[in-house]
């Protein structure tokens, strides 16, 4: 079979004179590769023999150039060119030496996860990638091969990371991590077998979140109104969107359509890293108005200078210091009890689970009840038009 060689100029190599092919498997051309008999071409005055040749490393032919001295040296260097292309003969891929050592394998894993997955798993990688150099460090296993680490110690590994202090949530979720970074290990062929498969998880105490009581909330609420009017804005947001503080605090105006009610909340921003729709409260929206007022639609919605947001603790920190202490209310509170006292009220105010779920960007109506049971309140009968005040 003859190649069609238009649209490969770009593909002009020159290699030395010595270049060896191979046919190993393909003798007679059995796998039918394609090729360009080399023939003798002249350009700006230079005289040379080109062809064309397969090149598994690229999956597709590649032209070859040769010098010549004379009529005599072409006619036998085409000849012999020619005899080894109709023989099979074709660049051989190169065998690339894989990383055996875990740590080197490791960073290679997490650069192709960087490229693929959320920031947020990045720095999560990251993190975990120091870690784990930590722990091989501290037992002399930093030569130990890929092929060779076992499940005991993935366990070791996490017992290490218990040491700290870790509650059995966090040592889960770190569970979770490494049995997802070694899927990809296997899934390139480093390793058969995940080594963190079928490692159980610990119990984990079912928590509690803080919810502002009736009083306290009213008190909190007018002082936010009548001394700190920008954290008040922040603060309702939540409460009436269900929206996590950092997902609000990146916030851009154009993620708000006052047409459709809704909030876009990006994956890049958002806990689970999916786009979610919160949907803004006909009290709320007054409030996004005033807010987004004469602002351009790239500009954060709290936005401490031209194009910068504020830091990622900054009403965090704001919130605790100038309400929660200087006023003396209960240590336990803190801006994310925001979100857990709206669901709380919204759900009292018997708006259907669905919505909640919705709200709060969960993937299933079980972790919604499981959330709602953390709360301490149980879910009613739908009833859309009554929604809390701010």
């Amino acid at each position: 079979m003859k190649w069609d060689k238009s649209g490969t100029a770009n593909h002009l190599i020159k290699l030395p004179e010595n270049m060896a092919f191979s046919n190993e498997g393909n003798e007679n051309n059995q796998l039918n590769l394609p090729y360009e008999l080399a023939k003798v071409y002249e350009s700006k005055g230079e005289k040379y023999i080109a062809f064309y040749v397969f090149d598994e490393n690229l999956g597709h032919t590649v032209r070859r150039k040769r010098a010549y001295e004379n009529a005599q040296e072409a006619k036998k260097k085409i000849k012999n060119i020619n005899e080894h292309l109709i023989a099979g003969f074709r660049i051989k891929k190169k065998e690339v030496q894989k990383a055996d050592k875990a740590l080197d394998v490791f960073r290679e894993v997490m650069e192709i996860r960087s490229k693929q997955l959320s920031k947020a798993t990045s720095k999560k990688d990251n993190t975990g990638l120091k870690q784990f150099t930590e722990f091989l460090e501290k037992n002399d296993l930093q030569e130990i091969k890929i092929k060779d680490v076992a499940r005991h110690h993935i366990v070791k590994f996490l017992d290490f990371k218990k040491q700290s202090g870790v509650e059995n949530t966090t040592r889960n979720n770190d569970l979770n991590w490494i049995k997802s970074v070694f899927s990809y290990i296997v899934e390139r062929g480093y390793m058969e077998i995940n080594p963190a498969k079928g490692i159980s998880k610990l119990r984990q105490q079912q928590s509690k979140s803080v919810v502002f009581s009736d009083e306290d909330y009213e008190k909190i609420k007018e002082i936010l109104k009548n001394e700190y009017p920008l954290l008040y804005k922040f603060s309702m947001i939540i409460y009436q969107c269900f929206i996590r503080p950092k997902e609000l605090r990146l916030m851009k105006v154009e993620h708000i359509n006052l047409k459709r009610n809704t909030i876009l909340v990006i994956s890049d921003n958002s806990k689970n890293s999916k786009n979610r729709y919160p949907i803004i409260p006909s009290k709320l929206k007054p409030l996004l108005e005033e807010l987004i007022k004469g602002k351009k639609p790239t500009d954060y919605v709290f936005e401490k200078s031209e194009g910068k947001p504020y830091s990622s603790n900054f009403f965090t920190h704001w919130f605790k210091e100038s309400v929660i202490r200087k006023y003396g209310f209960d240590e336990n509170y803190y801006l994310y009890c925001w979100k857990h006292t709206g669901v709380t009220h919204y759900v009292l105010r018997n708006y259907n689970i669905r919505f909640i779920q919705t709200q709060c960007g969960h993937s299933s109506l079980e972790q919604t009840a499981r959330y709602l049971k953390g709360l301490g309140v149980e879910q009613q009968d739908i009833n859309l038009d009554n929604s809390p005040d701010i």
